[in-house]
């Protein structure tokens, strides 16, 4: 916001991903690990202090589609 106020037309990342399952992760992971692009999560949050945004080198992993969470293992939790 900052940028923009000032005229910059702020820096992004190099890839925003929405993954709805866990192969959908997998496939990001892997985008990510043969690229050597640095992974930032991104929750539900706002994110105004620009750590989620991602830059130049990074793939932003918004974690908005993961809507349910599957079968929990008793054992390890």
């Amino acid at each position: 916001t900052l940028d923009l106020l000032h005229g910059r037309l702020p820096e992004g990342p190099d890839l925003v991903a929405w993954p709805e399952d866990d192969r959908q992760i997998a496939a990001v992971f892997e985008h990510a690990r043969a690229t050597g692009a640095t992974l930032v999560p991104y929750g539900a949050g706002s994110g105004v202090c620009g750590g989620a945004r991602g830059r130049p080198g990074t793939v932003v992993l918004d974690l908005k589609r993961l809507d349910r969470i599957g079968p929990l293992d008793e054992t390890t939790r």
